[in-house]
């Protein structure tokens, strides 16, 4: 064996002596004390240089993702110019409300949305909406017909409605590619289809107005009825719109998603996105106001608001001064998000307002009533998370203007003449009980031993004293322990 070694290399046999160390850093020479002290000086300093290069490449890593983000149109860059309004939707950048992240610790970001508007048609929609956003789709080339609010199954109801306008656009001709080999003379409704392809695919319906000719135009001019509420083209666009650029924002930390449903198309397009991203931790919640039914929905799993409780149902039923969400259906886009919907948040009006009002004075924002239903929300799902929730991020949508909300969400006469008593501050929300730091509700009664009841007398705790006084008479009630 000896022999084998001595055949060996000699920096084989002998690693340390091999290196090329000064010879009065060598073990041999400093002591075993020494040589010690050089050992963990060597190892501390290795440790420091191993976490500079871990911490450089972490930043190298967090640089190249922003490189590979989509440009966002705040940058400033030279010689570009957009092509039309319609040039700005997209790439909207998250905004991070300073006076609400302050206080709870965690990051609540928004993406406001604007709307661009060509409402060159006829728009079906509540005669109980602000006026002003009457007055505005007119001055925008609408033809808008206020109905009164109905149930879905009336066939005043303002959807209904829409859906025979658009049947109504042309009556003469009716040429069909799915239904019928031959153009027909009752007119019907058909929910238009997205394609995904370049190709021109012939559509499903074409309703023609009157033509001087007896064929027909190759392309005649159509009545389309959108149907945002069923169409599935809501979703699809919030899952490969704005999903996708919620995601790249924040780099993929996204802890919470907080959204009302108007038609359900957002929250369930882009919570759909967001759960499969995370693989289920970003918890997806609902902002409900009060009158919608999607509330008890979510929690009890029956469609119910209290404004339907007996002795409280009028015909014309006005629950709620908040535009744009809360529903009493399940719309099919809302189908969608149902089994991906963690939680839902009930917000009454006056927080709404309250909400309103704080974030115009604190952080410059004029917001309509949706936006602020969302964020009083964002605030309790926070508050709900407790001290778990520092550093988290909480991201909601900004989808309404508090201009076309003057005349009634931002009208004082008007909230007093409905006797809505406004909170002057948001300490209603921060004074609230935190969820998280109550005692777990599953844990053991602390006075038993153990969690469940015993059945056997001798281990009940002793009644009452007063239950124990004689009443009347000469017998007597007397305690278990000295029968």
């Amino acid at each position: 064996m000896a022999a084998v070694l001595a055949q060996l290399p000699f920096w084989v046999r002998h690693p340390l002596l091999a290196l090329p160390i000064p010879a009065f850093l060598r073990p041999s020479k400093l002591g075993s004390k020494r040589s010690l002290v050089l050992g963990l000086s060597l190892g501390f300093s290795l440790s420091l240089s191993l976490t500079g290069l871990a911490l450089y490449a972490l930043d190298a890593w967090k640089r190249s993702l922003r490189r590979k983000a989509r440009k966002r149109i705040i940058e400033v860059r030279g010689d570009e110019v957009v092509k039309g309004i319609e040039g700005l939707i997209g790439n909207t950048p998250l905004v991070r409300i300073n006076s609400l992240s302050d206080k709870l610790g965690v990051d609540i970001l928004v993406l406001i949305l604007s709307c661009v508007y060509d409402h060159r048609g006829n728009i079906v929609l509540p005669d109980d909406v602000a006026k002003e956003k009457i007055q505005m789709l007119r001055v925008l080339g609408a033809e808008v017909e206020p109905v009164r609010p109905v149930s879905i199954v009336d066939r005043r109801h303002y959807v209904n409605l829409a859906r025979q306008r658009a049947l109504e656009f042309g009556k003469e001709t009716v040429r069909s590619t799915a239904s019928a080999p031959s153009p027909s003379d009752t007119p019907r409704a058909v929910t238009p289809r997205p394609s995904y392809d370049n190709s021109r695919q012939a559509p499903d319906l074409l309703v023609t107005s009157a033509s001087s000719s007896s064929r027909p135009s190759p392309d005649p001019p159509r009545g389309l009825f959108a149907d945002q509420f069923e169409n599935l083209s809501n979703l699809r666009a919030h899952e490969q719109g704005t999903a996708v650029e919620i995601w790249e924002q924040t780099a993929g930390r996204v802890d919470g998603f907080v959204s009302g449903a108007g038609t359900g198309g957002t929250i369930a397009g882009v919570g759909r996105v967001l759960k499969e991203k995370t693989s289920g931790a970003c918890e997806i919640v609902l902002a409900d106001p009060q009158g919608s039914g999607l509330y008890h929905k979510i929690h009890d799993g029956v469609m119910y608001a209290e404004t339907e409780s007996e002795g409280k149902r009028r015909r014309y039923q006005v629950d709620t001064i908040v535009e744009g969400i809360g529903l009493n259906r399940i719309t099919r886009n809302l189908s969608k998000a149902l089994p991906i919907i963690d939680d839902a948040i009930r917000v009454t009006d006056a927080e709404a307002v309250a909400m309103a009002r704080h974030l115009a004075l604190h952080d410059g924002l004029f917001l309509g009533s949706s936006s602020a239903v969302n964020l009083v929300a964002c605030v309790r799902l926070a508050r709900s998370w407790g001290r778990n929730g520092r550093g988290k991020r909480i991201v909601t949508i900004l989808c309404d203007s508090g201009a076309r909300h003057v005349s009634r969400f931002w009208n004082d006469d008007y909230l007093a003449r409905e006797g809505l008593a406004i909170p002057p501050s948001l300490d209603f929300l921060f004074s609230e009980p935190c969820a998280a730091d109550d005692d777990d509700e599953d844990a053991p009664d602390p006075t038993h031993d153990s969690e469940l009841a015993s059945d056997d007398p001798l281990d009940l705790p002793p009644p009452p004293m007063d239950l124990l006084e004689v009443k009347g008479g000469t017998g007597g009630a007397v305690p278990l322990e000295e029968r």
